[in-house]
């Protein structure tokens, strides 16, 4: 195939291939601010109690809490 390696980086729309797009809440989009990051991270609360307050999935809260996501946010 004559697909070249910039043309699968403008299509895959993976933010690691797109630096200036911001990070956070920055990201055009991020469902979630840094307060509410922060408080995710920062509490024994069940997963499923901050996906349906927040409307994320219980994944995203996962990958939030094992530090995958949001790396910044302490």
């Amino acid at each position: 195939s004559d697909v070249c390696s910039s043309d699968l980086t403008k299509k895959s729309g993976h933010a690691y291939n797109f630096p200036n797009l911001g990070k956070g809440e920055k990201h055009p989009s991020a469902k979630l601010t840094e307060e509410q990051v922060k408080e995710i991270k920062n509490s024994k609360e069940k997963g499923v109690y901050f996906a349906k307050k927040f409307n994320v999935t219980k994944s995203n809260i996962s990958r939030i809490r094992k530090g995958k996501t949001w790396k910044e946010v302490k």
